[in-house]
């Protein structure tokens, strides 16, 4: 009987340090993809924009999709991946413009997903 309550107690514990790891994971993903965002806003502003780091935010986003999808839903962060790639079209076409308004776009939608729901029990399971 106690060694089952110790397991309980163990699982009771381990139950919100998950939720917490998760959203720190979270926060890293949306910290890094916001960097490489910001990079390639510097990019533009110093006339030299660059496919290269909006792929990378791209491919870092695409990487990580199903673990975010896992705390998060579809829609945001299909948003995020959506506002990257827009940008990523309106570089290669050669409309800065829209190419700046769009990697604006996409660091508020990564705010967005950022600041999600804290996960709770109820959301966990």
């Amino acid at each position: 009987m106690k060694g089952k309550v110790i397991i309980a107690c163990i699982i009771i514990i381990c139950i919100p340090l998950v939720g917490v790891l998760a959203q720190l994971r979270v926060h890293n993903l949306c910290d890094e993809t916001k960097e490489l965002v910001k990079q390639a806003i510097e990019d533009c502003n110093n006339n030299a924009p660059d496919q290269t780091t909006i792929s990378s935010a791209i491919e870092l986003w695409e990487k990580h999709e199903s673990f975010l999808t896992s705390l998060i839903t579809h829609e945001e962060v299909d948003t995020v991946n959506l506002s990257l790639c827009s940008a990523k079209a309106l570089i290669e076409t050669g409309d800065i413009e829209g190419y700046y308004e769009a990697l604006n776009q996409a660091i508020v939608n990564i705010r967005v997903v950022r600041n999600f729901d804290k996960p709770t029990i109820r959301s966990i399971f």
